[in-house]
């Protein structure tokens, strides 16, 4: 299939988020249509609702698919670090759909995507207690400051629910959290995956925040996987990282990745992922310049919620010196230059963005000044 909007997922791909509901894929802006319990009581037949099967039916038509804007707009402006993940995971999982003559139903299971829980020790400014019951308290706080945020309860792991699904074909299962590393659930999982396809078998990739290591226990039955892909969070080779994520320390994570790598150097494949906001964007040059001392390979994302730490927003003096800071590395600045090709200032975004960090510094007990004294007097705080 060779169309500028197909991508093999629908058709081959299971994802859940930690609420039990599904996505066609991590970057998919909305939910499907059913839930694990769907999954539980329907298996592979659960995965045929009527938007899964329309998105499918748009893709074969080769229409654009609302929810699906974060590749379209990465191929329309492409850089030299990545392809889109629509373009790259055609390629990896591209044989499970060769030569077959293709409709709006579901195939069978080779990759699954789950988030285990919402146990997390982290309190990062772009995420929410959706992802980390870390951050129930401070949801709570800016709900009761106006702010709309919701408080989620803690999630617990649900993989059973999958039982009923023919999983002979899984090869690659990727684990989201909270945090892989932290939760108690991650072994278990293990365990019924283990199980249930042989661990052998699987190719399996991990998002961790560095801040902890896996037990012995996880870590046998680590090794024994087929490939094991380690996806380390790290927005910034400078405190500012520590600023946008709270409760981690950057040189902390960035040790932490050096011993992973070199715990699973058998079957490993080690790579770093960036979470971009205004808040980290302008360090982007000097942390690919250490990630590329390392020999680490990256991907670069931008944080899109809330929408006020997205620097497509900022002040045309503040655009410049976030370009200027990145000239010295090429492919740091090719990556602001092509995310920032939409930019227009929104003054009320920007007045957001103050409130954004004058509410949280309150909150922690910090000040952006410590961190980026520039930023902090471009906002006035």
């Amino acid at each position: 299939m060779d169309n500028k909007t197909f991508c093999v997922l629908p058709w081959v791909h299971s994802c859940t988020r930690p609420n039990e509901t599904f996505r066609p894929c991590c970057r998919f802006r909305g939910d499907l249509d059913f839930t694990l319990d769907d999954v539980k009581s329907k298996g592979i037949e659960a995965m045929n609702s009527e938007i899964a099967n329309s998105i499918r039916s748009k893709m074969l038509k080769g229409e654009r698919v609302a929810g699906c804007e974060t590749c379209y707009k990465e191929e329309d402006n492409p850089n030299r670090v990545k392809p889109s993940m629509r373009l790259f995971l055609n390629r990896r999982f591209g044989h499970a759909v060769k030569d077959r003559v293709l409709n709006d139903r579901y195939l069978k299971t080779h990759y699954i995507e789950i988030a285990l829980d919402n146990i997390c020790n982290l309190e990062c400014r772009m995420c929410t207690s959706f992802f980390s019951t870390k951050l129930r308290k401070r949801d709570k706080y800016l709900s009761d400051m106006g702010l709309g945020y919701d408080v989620h309860k803690k999630q617990e792991g649900s993989w059973h629910k999958y039982d009923n699904t023919d999983l002979s074909s899984l090869s690659y299962v990727k684990v989201l959290g909270g945090e892989v590393f932290k939760t108690p659930n991650f072994q278990p999982f293990l365990e019924w995956l283990d199980g249930k396809a042989g661990l052998e078998n699987i190719s399996m990739e991990v998002a961790t925040n560095g801040t902890g290591l896996p037990n012995p226990s996880v870590s046998d039955m680590l090794y024994r996987l087929k490939h094991f892909n380690i996806n380390l969070s790290l927005d910034a080779a400078h405190p500012v990282n520590d600023y946008q994520r709270q409760g981690s320390h950057w040189q902390t994570t960035i040790n932490n990745g050096k011993l992973l790598e070199k715990m699973f150097s058998k079957n490993v494949y080690f790579s770093v992922h960036l979470s971009e906001s205004i808040l980290t964007v302008r360090h982007l040059a000097t942390t690919l310049a250490t990630l590329d001392k390392l020999g680490w390979g990256y991907t670069v994302g931008w944080v899109h919620q809330p929408y006020e730490l997205d620097p497509l927003h900022c002040p045309d003096d503040v655009k410049q010196w976030i370009l200027d800071s990145n000239r010295s590395h090429s492919k740091a600045f090719d990556i602001v230059n092509n995310h920032m090709k939409t930019h227009k200032y929104n003054k009320r975004v920007w007045e957001d963005l103050d409130n954004h960090v004058t509410l949280l510094d309150d909150y922690y007990n910090t000040r952006l000044a410590d961190y980026d004294p520039t930023l902090a007097q471009h906002l006035g705080v």
